[in-house]
């Protein structure tokens, strides 16, 4: 059986556009990579005497050398619930293979949102990083951010509607110690769970100068913004 011949218009258009895909595929990388090599740290600008404080905590994770994904832990009624953004792939189904991992870089990829409470008594952050301990995720670093607690309430209000509002049964990723279920947000390069992080971080009154593309995120003193 003789397969189909392309007309030379339809072969030259097929190959053009393949080009065009590659190329800007590399473009995108390109301008990916200079814009975390220039914008390498995040800094979290706290903000200065809050109402009502309360304190929420910034999770990092080292993944590969300077890259890194961060977390929010919020304060409940119950206790502490840690609540992250990811590629559904890659952080929900463990697709680690490089094709999927420049996929979710490169272009908009479906999104996921991972919660899990957690049973702490807010006082010994030591103790809360061997509670964040899962699989592969040791290597973590938590920071404190003192903000208005009405504030914080509001977020984790939203973050709670948003997470239920998916009508999906959360999918339990042992790897990672989450519960997670499809999100309405697109992952890539410039929707990161770091950037979800730095948003809900503004959300609740701080000020963030730089990037957060590489997920090096760190506080500084409480001030005005």
């Amino acid at each position: 059986m003789s397969l189909p011949k392309r007309s030379p218009r339809s072969l030259a258009s097929h190959l053009w556009n393949r080009k065009v895909r590659r190329w800007g595929a590399i473009f995108i990388v390109a301008v990916f990579a200079v814009g975390m090599w220039a914008n390498r740290r995040a800094i979290v600008v706290p903000p200065l005497q809050p109402e009502r404080p309360t304190t929420v905590y910034v999770v990092a994770y080292e993944i590969l050398g300077q890259l890194g994904h961060n977390s929010l832990v919020l304060p409940t009624t119950e206790g502490f619930v840690e609540y992250s953004f990811g590629d559904r792939a890659v952080y929900a189904e463990n697709n680690n293979a490089w094709p999927s991992l420049l996929r979710a870089v490169v272009y908009p990829t479906p999104g996921t949102l991972g919660r899990r409470a957690i049973a702490w008594d807010g006082e010994d952050i030591e103790d809360l990083k061997r509670r964040l301990q899962q699989g592969n995720r040791a290597e973590r670093d938590v920071f404190p951010v003192v903000a208005n607690r009405d504030r914080v309430e509001a977020l984790l209000e939203r973050l709670d509607r948003r997470y239920d509002s998916s009508f999906a049964s959360p999918q339990y990723n042992r790897a990672v110690g989450l519960y997670f279920v499809p999100d309405a947000e697109s992952y890539w390069a410039f929707n990161t769970c770091n950037h979800s992080v730095v948003r809900w971080l503004e959300a609740l009154g701080c000020c963030v100068r730089g990037s957060p593309m590489w997920g090096q995120v760190e506080a500084t003193t409480p001030k005005p913004c």
